[in-house]
């Protein structure tokens, strides 16, 4: 279990790296190429990732910068593989489900949609539903900060067992 000094230095390494890899829009591609890269460096070059190998790649930063274990939420101990169903599947074995009651912290991790239209976002900015601020790489042209509710179909929202 982690301390809640630990939990704040998690945090604020996933806000970090999730508005410089914002900033850095330009250098980012939309790709579901598995396996994906780790990026320690969210203003590299060439930054190839989707929307569920971003939040892999937010909570592997926390923990590389950091020097805190941190799961990987998508299930393969961030080998590069898994996608939005596995990570799913993962937070709703280990994690703890979240709702507007609770407050959105940094670090909750969403899942829309399904199929093809399968989607997930973490959050990089705590607070309600409209005031909380979302990352999500799910097309070229993003990344994006988003509010919870720019999709219509949110299957659910979770918190990372770590950051309970």
């Amino acid at each position: 279990m982690l301390t809640p000094t630990q939990k704040l230095n998690i945090r604020k390494e996933i806000t970090a790296w999730g508005l410089a890899l914002i900033a850095n829009a330009d250098h980012v591609h939309y790709t579901q190429a598995r396996p994906f890269s780790y990026y320690d460096n969210p203003s590299a070059r060439n930054i190839e990732l989707d929307c569920s190998g971003t939040v892999g790649n937010v909570f592997w930063n926390a923990m590389h910068d950091t020097g805190i274990f941190i799961a990987d939420p998508l299930g393969y101990r961030y080998t590069g593989y898994g996608n939005t169903t596995s990570m799913e599947a993962w937070l709703r074995k280990y994690g703890k489900p979240v709702t507007e009651v609770n407050g959105y912290l940094v670090g909750d991790i969403t899942r829309y949609g399904q199929g093809e239209r399968a989607h997930t976002t973490v959050c990089i900015k705590a607070g309600s539903a409209k005031a909380s601020q979302w990352l999500s790489n799910g097309s070229e042209g993003g990344p994006y900060n988003l509010s919870l509710g720019y999709r219509n179909d949110l299957i659910g929202c979770w918190r990372h067992p770590a950051l309970i």
